[in-house]
This record gives structure tokens, sequence and C-alpha cells, in this order.
């Protein structure tokens, strides 16, 4: 910074400059030169070497503004100086002169300020137009202020639940009939058109907690009369704009999308009780099923409401599956969910997870065709022809990555269906059962190890289908495919055996999950135990790696809730849970070294068996009384 010392305080030279650097102050010489070097930035040019006459040109990184205040009549800026005396702790007077209160300052510079017409506005700053508009703005405000309040939205509410009043009509019983139609009319009328007019545009301070009033008002409505449903359709479908996308999808406010998908559902149960609705069911569901093309595409974000919609509307009753399929439900459900590309994923992990609710609409829709299966129309072959596409043609293995994405995605209890279906399929289909197998295999050894305890649930129930193929897959499951019976490599996969070495040492959390995956799965049935046993040498080594991380130097702490499941931490941990899994390993073993290679058994083996049974089956009592991971 460069200042001058106008007031010659520190030198008698009027034209004295001080340059004022970070750590030193200095005088200086401001001449044109210096002032055009050091304030105006700018280029100049150095000499690059010494031997060299050479200039290189470099860009000044510093400029400077000079700002002088001067000044001009102090004394009108200033009061008069007064002096007074002041008794100080050292009882000696110090004169000073008396400044006044800032408030008397600013209370003198406003009436000044009047009287030089300071702040009076002679043309008003606001354009004619937009001063119009607010005017008209408040005015309606003033005019509508009674509306928008609680006493006169609960005014509304009981004014529209008044036709459910026990009121004694002394006519008769044709005239009685007649006024409680016009009574349900005329409230169903008020209730939908405040609803949607007044009540869902409003603040959320306003609405509180009284939309669940107005849902189960509107639900006794259209359980009591035909007349209240009609009303609604007339009024969804009454001009162009679509509410249905308004309110389910465009709708920005997560609230009001659930509320109006609830009344949509109360609206859909009440018109299968009257016989006169079926028309108006089928253009809503038409409309609402057109949406996925593309509306729900583009508002991805806001879509949970829709697809909650349709799933509920699917367990209505078979009448409404068969009308979801007559709309290839189907195939524009997989269509949205897969897309257009077969090699690559339309949706990202944070978008999917909503999409729980899509896979189990297509469950349904598919389990119900294949329930069909003994007496098909031509309806139905068609549309099996379309769920074989993604069962066993050529978008089978896309879609099972998606099923084995879901269940690392989503809680495997908004899976049921989907796990059904799984299941349905793989049974008696050793092609179906290999693919899937050796897609849960693939995101097995590559999801995070927190969501492998899904995966996980979803192999185990595979394996555990009673057919004549179910060692055929436990044999695929843990001993992989390595067998090149076809040209293309890419159908050959390793084993969970295979897993659990690799895993060991650069994973022990995904070995020892693996491990106790196992051992879970012997303890289900006789088949699943059987392999085991006849397979134990190529595990048992994992047993002995799971004894030596358990008997290390440091000592369990039950206080902490340490787990091999949920964690973030790759080392194996020291758990309850790990002590029992490794417990009924060693039993498993012991029942593989009772059995004898030939077919006699002597006294002293089937005592031996019997016993590490018994001890088998108090280590499983044990293991249900503690709670695991």
């Amino acid at each position: 910074s460069f200042i001058k010392d106008i007031r010659r305080r520190h030198s008698n030279n009027t034209n004295q400059w001080y340059r004022f650097n970070d750590t030193s102050v200095e005088e200086i010489q401001l001449t044109e030169q210096m002032l055009e070097e050091e304030c105006f930035g700018g280029t100049f040019r150095v000499q690059k070497d010494n031997h060299n006459n050479s200039n290189e040109e470099r860009t000044r990184f510093w400029n400077a503004y000079i700002l002088i205040y001067q000044c001009i009549e102090p004394s009108k800026l200033l009061p008069p100086p007064s002096n007074f005396n002041r008794l100080s702790s050292r009882n000696h007077h110090i004169s000073r002169r008396n400044q006044r209160d800032s408030l008397s300052q600013l209370a003198d510079l406003v009436v000044q300020s009047e009287h030089n017409d300071l702040f009076q506005i002679k043309k008003s700053l606001i354009p004619s137009r937009v001063l119009a508009c607010v005017k008209d703005e408040n005015l309606e405000f003033l005019k509508n202020r009674d509306t928008y309040c609680e006493d006169y939205f609960r005014f509304i509410y009981n004014l529209s639940n008044i036709c459910f009043d026990e009121i004694i009509y002394e006519t008769n019983n044709i005239q009685s009939t007649n006024m409680n139609i016009s009574s349900y009319k005329l409230c169903t009328k008020l209730a939908l058109n405040f609803l949607f007019n007044t009540h869902l545009r409003t603040h959320r301070r306003l609405r509180k907690n009284t939309l669940d009033d107005w849902v189960q008002l509107l639900s006794r409505l259209f359980q009591k009369n035909s007349l209240s449903c009609k009303i609604f359709y007339d009024l969804l479908f009454e001009n162009e704009e679509n509410r249905l996308k308004l309110y389910l999808l465009d709708c920005p406010i997560y609230e009001i999308r659930q509320i109006f998908e609830r009344i949509c559902e109360n609206i859909l149960q009440s018109s299968y009780i009257h016989d006169d609705q079926m028309k108006n069911i089928e253009l809503f569901i038409e409309q609402l099923i057109i949406l996925l093309d593309k509306s729900v595409v583009e508002q991805i974000k806001h879509s949970q409401a829709y697809f909650e919609l349709i799933y509920s509307y699917a367990n209505m009753n078979q009448i409404s599956i068969e009308y979801l399929i007559k709309l290839n439900t189907f195939p524009r459900l997989m269509k949205f969910l897969l897309g257009d590309y077969i090699d690559n994923r339309r949706w990202n992990s944070g978008q999917a997870k909503e999409f729980g609710i899509i896979h189990e609409i297509i469950s349904i829709i598919t389990l119900h065709v294949y329930s069909m299966n003994k007496n098909p129309s031509a309806e139905y072959l068609e549309i099996q022809n379309e769920i074989n596409i993604y069962i066993s043609g050529q978008w089978t293995n896309r879609y099972l990555k998606e099923i084995c994405y879901a269940f690392q995605e989503v809680s495997t209890t908004q899976l049921v269906q989907t796990l059904k279906l799984m299941e349905t399929l793989a049974k008696d289909n050793e092609q179906f059962s290999e693919q899937l197998i050796r897609n849960i295999l693939l995101s097995i050894s590559q999801a995070h190890t927190n969501d492998l305890k899904s995966l996980f649930k979803l192999l185990n129930n595979i394996l555990l289908i009673e057919d004549s193929f179910q060692t055929k897959r436990l044999q695929l499951a843990f001993e992989g495919n390595t067998e090149f019976t076809t040209k293309d490599s890419s159908q050959n996969f390793n084993g969970l055996y295979s897993l659990i070495q690799t895993s060991i040492e650069t994973e022990q959390r995904r070995a020892y999950q693996t491990v106790k995956f196992l051992i879970t799965l012997s303890n289900k049935n006789s088949v699943c135990r059987e392999y085991f046993s006849s397979t134990a040498t190529q595990w048992e080594a994992a047993i002995n790696w799971l004894k030596q991380q358990m008997q290390t130097s440091w000592q369990l702490s039950p206080s902490q809730n340490i787990s091999n499941e949920d964690n973030d931490a790759r080392s194996f941990q020291r758990t309850r849970s790990a002590q029992f899994t490794l417990e009924q390993a060693q039993s498993l073993l012991q029942l593989k070294t009772a059995i004898p290679s030939g077919n006699i058994l002597n006294d002293s083996l089937a005592n031996e068996s019997m016993e590490s049974t018994d001890n088998h089956s108090q280590s499983l009592s044990q293991l249900a009384c503690i709670e695991t991971e």
C-alpha cells in the first residue's frame, strides 16, 4: 500500500509517500515510472540468461488502487469541542472533548434530512403495472384470509361429513332415499373440490394431521354410494389435464403424492363393490399404465407412490391382474427396469433402492401366468412367450443380474414375491438354476461384505428346493462349473469353496460369512448334510483357519456390539456367533469321520456317531438361544 502524509505528521515534506508492507514501512519517492510499474499491472521483460541477450516477457501479478479521503469542511461534520473534567482513579483531572451519543446524532441527521427533502419521493420507484398486481393480490388475500385457516378447514370437513349423521326424516322411504342420494352427492362434490382445489394446495402448516381424516371420509363415501365413485372419476377425467400425472408424479410434495395414492386405492377397491363402475376402473388403469412409457421415466424421483398404486391394484383380485396383463404391463415394466441396452444397467444403485416394488409387480404377474399353464388361452400363450424372453431367452442373464442387484440394495422383506418367483422358476429347471446360481456367486464375490446376507438368503432358498436337481445345485454353488462343455468360457465359474480359499488372505469377513453359510445350510436337511460330509476335504482347511482365528491372544469383549456381517472392518472379528459356528463345523467333521467306508457298522462306531449327533443337537439348541449376527 502507498500512503501519502498530507498532514505532515512525520515529515515536513508535503509530497512524502510511504510504502506499507506486511513487515515494514519505508519512505519512497513516488515517481511516474514507479507508479506505472507498481500500480497498474501489465507485463515486463527480464533477461533470461546472463550469457544470452534474450529477454522473457512476464506478467505483473500486483496492482493497486489509490484512494484519497480528504475532509473539505471539518467544522460541518464534527460538533464543536468542549472540555470537561473527570476524576480519575489517581485523583487527577484529565480534560477531553465531550462527544455526543450516537442516538442524538442520528436524530439530528433525520431532522436535517427531512428539512432537505431527502426522504420525500416525488415519483414512485415501483412500476405502475407491478404496483397494480401487488394491490390486486393484497385485495384477494384480504377477501380470502378467512378461507385459509384451520377453523374453515374443519368447518368444510364437518359439512362434508353431514351425510353420515343420523337424521330421522318424517317422510316416506322413497323421499328419504332420494334425500340420502342427494346428500351423498353434495358431500362428495364438496369434499373432492375442496380437497383438490384448496386443501392440497395450501401450506403444510395448515394441513397438519387432517389429511388422514379426509382419506377416511372419502373412503366411506366411495363404499357407501356408487354415485360418489362416479363423481370422483368424472372429476379426474373432466378436462385435458391429467390429474393422475399431476398428483402422482409431477407433485413435488411427497405427502400429497402418498395421500392421492391412498385415495386412488380406496376408489379402486370401492369400485369393485359396485358393479356399474367397471368401465371407469378400466379407463383409470389404462391411463395409469400409459404413464410408464414416458412420464414415469422423466419423474423417476417421484415415482414411488405411482408404483405403490399399481402394486395395490395387482393384489386386489385376479381380474385386476388379468387386466394388467391385457395392457401389456409386464413388457412395459421390463423395458422401464432394464432399458434398451442388454449390457448396461439403466438405473444406478441410488435410484434402484426404490425399485423393490417393481420387482414384486413383475413377480406377481409372472406367477399368475405360470399358474395358468394347465388351461392356457391364446392371450396367455402370447404373454408367456414375452416372459420367456427374460426367463429362458437372450435377456435372462441381464434380468438375473438385476435380481441380484435388488437383493443387495433392497430389504428382503420387500422381495417376498420375487424370492417366490425365483424358487418357482428354478424348480425342476437345471438350465435356469445354473444361470441363477452363476449370477448369485458373481454378486457374492463382488458385493460389499455388508450386502452378503441377503444374497446368501437368496442362495439358501434356491439350494433347499427339493427336486431331482438339488444335489446338482449344491455342486454348482460350492464346486462351481469349470467343465468346458461349450465354446463360451464365460459360462464357467468358480464355487464357494474357491471363494473361501481366495478370501482368507484378502477379505476374512467374506470368507467367514461363506463358512457360516455352509455350516448353517448343512443343518437344514439331510441332502445338504450328506453333500458336505462327502466333500469335507475341500472345506476342512477353512475350519482350521477359523479355529486359528478364534484362538488369538486377545479376549472376546461381550460389551462391544461387533459383527462380521454389518461392520466396515475387512478383518475377521471374534464374536459369539463365530464361536458357535466353529463348534458346529467341528461337530460336522466328527460326523464325517464317524461314518465308515463299508456298509457294516460296529457297535463302537455307532455309539460314537450317536454321541456326536447328540453333541451336535445340543450345540444347535444352544445356538438358538443366542442372538445371531
